[in-house]
């Protein structure tokens, strides 16, 4: 889903849901792929049988994720 959330914390599984005691570091792609994002919603706003929108996160962001990670600690 987008990062900018309708409802933050109701829709989203990881306001919902976070990590428990410990700290993370939530990596999103920027915005749906256009199959998604041009049909009307279902369970957790996708359309395809596997997860394709998070295939958007460069290893770079993945890299840089870490990174503020691990100076979190």
């Amino acid at each position: 889903a987008d990062k900018e959330d309708v409802a933050p914390g109701f829709f989203s599984g990881y306001g919902r849901f976070p990590p428990y005691q410990t700290n993370a570091v939530v990596l999103r792609p920027d915005h749906q792929l256009e199959e998604c994002a041009n049909l009307p919603p279902v369970h957790a706003w996708c359309h395809a049988p596997v997860a394709h929108c998070i295939t958007q996160i460069t290893p770079q962001e993945i890299v840089d994720g870490f990174e503020q990670l691990e100076r979190m600690t």
